[in-house]
């Protein structure tokens, strides 16, 4: 009773979910800043929100699977026996094209609790023999994330490895986006309270 407003507002903080919206890395062009080296492809994640799911969730695995070209035991690897009643995303696959989210998207009534954001990859196809000076990019480990947290960096971040994408990287990685959602016990969506969209990373052009 005498804390009653204190505890008031700690019960909508824990109410609060943040997701982290990334930010679409920059390109790196050459010289002449016509062509880029290095370029971002359309890309799309797959979540399953099993709290969703009408029947049972083994089927659903068993008919997303046969889209994903992959198996229903790889899918099911990726939601945790004690996650199976929560409303919350879980990310299942990565690297989808949009074909297979176009026909997920036209036959959505047979994917009941499957949506998918778009998270561009790097597209390294014609380096040749700048492979080695460009370098690549990867996750976060958890190493680079004990050294570069008060940095910005966060788990499941996209970091530069090696070569330009390394030595450049904070310049290219841009600044990640904030959506805070108000969810309920079981992580239920009650409605987004406010967002802060992604900044682009900053282009890098070569000598």
């Amino acid at each position: 009773v005498m804390k009653g407003d204190e505890f008031d507002q700690d019960a909508k903080n824990n109410a609060l979910k943040e997701t982290v919206v990334p930010a679409q890395r920059g390109s790196i062009y050459d010289g002449s800043y016509t062509r880029p080296l290095v370029g971002n492809q359309p890309a799309f994640s797959i979540d399953v929100t099993p709290g969703l799911v009408t029947g049972r969730i083994a089927d659903l695995f068993s008919s997303l699977a046969e889209v994903l070209d992959v198996s229903p035991k790889y899918l099911a690897s990726k939601v945790s026996p004690n996650e199976r009643r929560l409303f919350q995303p879980i990310e299942v696959f990565s690297g989808a094209e949009f074909a297979t989210v176009a026909y997920l998207g036209e036959h959505i009534d047979r994917f009941p609790g499957v949506r998918w954001r778009n998270e561009p990859v790097r597209d390294y196809r014609s380096l040749g023999a700048l492979a080695h000076v460009i370098g690549y990019v990867g996750e976060i480990s958890v190493e680079e994330l004990q050294l570069k947290y008060n940095e910005g960096y966060r788990q499941g971040d996209t970091i530069g490895k090696s070569g330009l994408e390394q030595v450049y990287d904070r310049r290219l990685r841009g600044t990640p986006g904030l959506s805070h959602q108000t969810v309920d016990a079981f992580q239920r969506d009650l409605g987004t309270q406010e967002s802060r969209a992604p900044i682009p990373g900053i282009d890098l052009v070569l000598t």
